[in-house]
């Protein structure tokens, strides 16, 4: 209806076009009826939106995250298979406790080398022993 009133109005069609334009309506308005073309592409459409929410608000956040990790223990299996081949090598332990604390990050290097001490094999978990006082 609001075609053939542009066509009228706004901008004149030859007859042809516009019988044309109205066989092509009816059948897909009978199509739509019999086949329920439109509530098939309707469906498709929201399906499609549904994806895209899904995508990008739940399995980009758990792909980032998986992917860290993954480079997480690709460094830290690196690292482990690095102090393997040195203590096969047979070097010093503080020059391979420097060499592989040199592969972390800064924050990382600080946490360990203030929790480990300086000695290498440190039994006490981090912690200075308290020296007993001598009673005068």
């Amino acid at each position: 209806c609001i075609v053939f009133l542009l066509s009228i109005t706004i901008t004149p069609m030859p007859v042809g076009t516009m019988l044309l334009f109205a066989c092509g309506a009816v059948m897909l308005i009978i199509g739509m009826g019999l086949f329920s073309l439109g509530a098939d592409m309707s469906v498709a459409l929201v399906t499609t939106f549904y994806g895209c929410i899904i995508a990008n608000l739940l399995m980009s956040p758990i792909a980032k995250k998986l992917r860290i990790r993954n480079d997480e223990e690709m460094q830290y299996r690196m690292i482990m298979m690095e102090g393997i081949i040195s203590i096969q090598a047979g070097d010093n332990p503080k020059l391979l406790r420097e060499k592989l604390l040199s592969n972390l990050d800064q924050k990382t290097q600080a946490k360990l080398r203030d929790g480990a001490g300086e000695g290498g094999g440190d039994e006490g978990g981090g912690k200075k022993k308290k020296e007993k006082k001598s009673k005068k």
